[in-house]
């Protein structure tokens, strides 16, 4: 993740000033061409052929094994309700570009500060909050994002320019402190599913929780549609957009009664259950060896 945030730097640092030279149509032409030096490039990973049949079978099984337990889908479950709370965040696109007059270039520059201060975030994560345990970081970074996301409400109020604040640099130093906040949160996630996969299926089930982690974003975003439609913000009436601002902030609240959940992740139930899948995967005397270290 931090060589995403490396490369979410390089493309923040040329996307906006691109824009200001070149044409749409040049831009998103690039943007297709590059993906595909990325499939020219998987090409050259080697790999060790997997015989097909009986290990698609007895994979599927075991995914299927593990969604069932408890201490899979009820982290799981949160990840979704963490995820899925209302955003704001295409409302205030266009309050930023239609009413604060911010250009591409800016937003560029905005993407930069986000890219570096996402690179902070892990590094944060990585050296202070490693050691924690999930739910407490978790926790605390909902508890956090009330006041540091309320502040977005100085900005679409006009309030900071009575404190004397740019509208261009509270935006940037906003988005960056929010950034770092989020990819903190972020981490832990990852790390949350990691946890959760049992062997013999960690890719597939990582990539499920991953799925699920996307759907909650779409449903957050959906929901932040529907209450943005309801309020009546469109991309030129912003009227209605602070307490739509407030909602969605203090909506991450309601994430909090289901901070229970992560502790199944945490709970022995996970580890021995890990133990007896490791010992099915080697046999069924490896099964009779866990069993008798766990009477000892």
């Amino acid at each position: 993740w931090g060589c995403s945030a490396v490369g979410g730097l390089i493309s923040a640092y040329f996307s906006g000033a691109l824009l200001e030279r070149v044409s749409v149509r040049q831009v998103f032409a690039l943007s297709a061409a590059l993906p595909l030096v990325t499939a020219s490039v998987a090409m050259l990973i080697r790999e060790k052929r997997a015989a097909a049949g009986t290990q698609i079978s007895s994979g599927a099984k075991r995914l299927a094994d593990a969604l069932k337990k408890r201490s899979v889908w009820m982290p799981t479950l949160f990840i979704f309700v963490w995820q899925a709370t209302p955003s704001a965040e295409t409302a205030l696109f266009y309050f930023t570009t239609n009413e604060l007059h911010f250009g591409p270039e800016f937003l560029g520059r905005v993407r930069l500060a986000a890219s570096a201060a996402s690179l902070v975030g892990v590094l944060v994560y990585q050296r202070l909050l490693s050691s924690v345990s999930i739910k407490k970081v978790l926790v605390g970074v909902t508890l956090a994002s009330i006041p540091l996301g309320l502040t977005q409400l100085l900005l679409v109020t006009h309030a900071n320019r009575a404190l004397g604040l740019d509208d261009k640099l509270f935006a940037l130093a906003d988005s960056a402190i929010l950034t770092v906040l989020g990819q903190v949160g972020f981490m832990p996630v990852l790390v949350l599913a990691a946890r959760l996969c049992p062997p013999g299926v960690e890719a597939t089930l990582f990539a499920t929780l991953m799925s699920i982690y996307n759907a909650a974003s779409a449903t957050g975003s959906e929901l932040g549609a529907l209450l943005t439609h309801l309020l009546g913000v469109t991309d030129t009436n912003f009227d209605n957009l602070a307490l739509l601002v407030f909602i969605c902030t203090i909506s991450s609240l309601a994430v909090l009664p289901f901070a229970g959940l992560i502790d199944q992740a945490d709970s022995r139930e996970l580890n021995e259950s890990d133990h007896n899948e490791t010992a099915l995967l080697d046999g069924p005397s490896a099964v009779k060896d866990e069993r008798e270290k766990e009477k000892l």
